[in-house]
């Protein structure tokens, strides 16, 4: 069984971040606040916030190297 984290994804001029970077919490990260759950994230925001985009983001990241012979074309 292999597990896999995203410690963070940038998202430039992607839908409606011009320049943003959102970093996650995995278990066996370093320097974590106390009280944090290190499996938990959660996203919070009003609708049409970006929440959505930021797990599109990290879709994407994973699905990149495969993407055009999926024939995913960007909207």
């Amino acid at each position: 069984e292999v597990a896999v984290y995203v410690d963070s994804v940038r998202m430039t001029d992607f839908r409606c971040f011009r320049d943003t970077e959102v970093s996650f919490v995995y278990p066996g990260r370093e320097g974590l606040p106390d009280g944090a759950l290190p499996n938990v994230n959660l996203l919070i925001g009003d609708n049409g916030a970006g929440k959505t985009s930021v797990l599109r983001a990290v879709a994407l990241l994973h699905l990149a190297p495969i993407a055009g012979q999926m024939g995913y074309h960007p909207y």
